[in-house]
């Protein structure tokens, strides 16, 4: 379960978890090893093993300490509930909450509407450094990261189109 989950937190590319009811306990887990959460309305979640007299696995209490303050996280762990979406929400545990009326694929589809306007390798190049900040590298690390992935995207063929557009229209 932990190698599934290391590939979700380490795809290239975002992931998106969508909650069309409960997520509970590994259900939990899976979702926060996604990049974003969105979800239902009627959809909960909540990190219930400690009700099973187990604690989280797989990093899903790392990543949970990681997406929101670390004493909120371990509020949600003590108490082992489920939280509404509206409460996910609250506390920065989930995204974006389809409308009332509003089917979870559209909301999804709405979300994702921005991303799909970045070409691939741009894409990676955000992710790569968002792994990269959730691993906790330093500083310099980090930068490294950046600046290699903004060179291979600058000599690449859709950088010099884009600009080519840009410069036709302000003449």
């Amino acid at each position: 379960a932990k190698t599934a989950l290391n590939a979700v937190r380490n795809f290239p590319v975002p992931v998106i978890a969508a909650l069309n009811g409960n997520a509970m306990g590994g259900g939990a887990e899976l979702a926060v090893a996604c990049d974003f959460r969105i979800v239902a309305t009627r959809a909960r979640i909540g990190f219930v093993q400690g009700r099973l007299n187990i604690s989280t696995a797989w990093g899903g209490g790392v990543d949970l300490m990681k997406l929101i303050a670390p004493n909120k996280a371990l509020d949600l762990l003590c108490r082992s509930s489920m939280l509404t979406a509206e409460e996910a929400l609250s506390i920065g545990l989930i995204d974006r909450i389809a409308e009332d009326g509003e089917d979870l694929d559209h909301c999804v589809t709405n979300f994702l509407q921005p991303y799909l306007l970045q070409v691939p390798q741009v894409m990676r190049a955000f992710k790569a450094l968002a792994i990269g900040a959730r691993q906790g590298l330093p500083r310099a690390e980090l930068d490294e990261i950046e600046t290699a992935k903004f060179a291979a995207a600058w000599v690449h063929d859709d950088h010099w189109a884009a600009a080519d557009n840009i410069l036709k229209k302000s003449k």
